[in-house]
């Protein structure tokens, strides 16, 4: 089978709320994130990338081992399609921003009523 270039077609990021590592730079708190990835062909991959809170920019992936409990407390999470077959949720609000403009009644200047002055 030959290689070939995969396509995201999901993707999903979590905030890990109960991660306490440090940046293996500068020593500073740093944050992390569980982000998950569905592909063309139907894999799904997942990891966990911290962040440094300071000033040196180190990003990279980590251990997902928490300060507490067994596993990792992950937010809701945002998901984003970004399927090129399918449109972008920007243009579904859009599409239906302007179907909800064409469904509102037309207003013409014989049905204002007159002001009384």
């Amino acid at each position: 089978m030959a290689n070939r270039k995969r396509t995201v077609t999901a993707s999903e990021v979590q905030d890990v709320l109960n991660y306490f590592g440090k940046c293996p730079i500068c020593d500073y708190p740093a944050r992390a994130w569980h982000l998950t990835a569905q592909f063309d062909d139907g894999r799904i991959e997942s990891q966990t990338v911290a962040a440094c809170g300071g000033w040196c920019g180190w990003k990279g992936p980590v251990s997902p081992t928490p300060m507490t409990g067994d596993t990792a407390v992950l937010t809701q999470g945002q998901r984003n399609c970004i399927d090129p077959r399918r449109p972008s949720p920007a243009r579904l609000r859009a599409e239906a921003t302007e179907k909800q403009l064409g469904e509102l009644p037309q207003i013409s200047e014989t049905t204002i009523p007159p002001t009384v002055s």
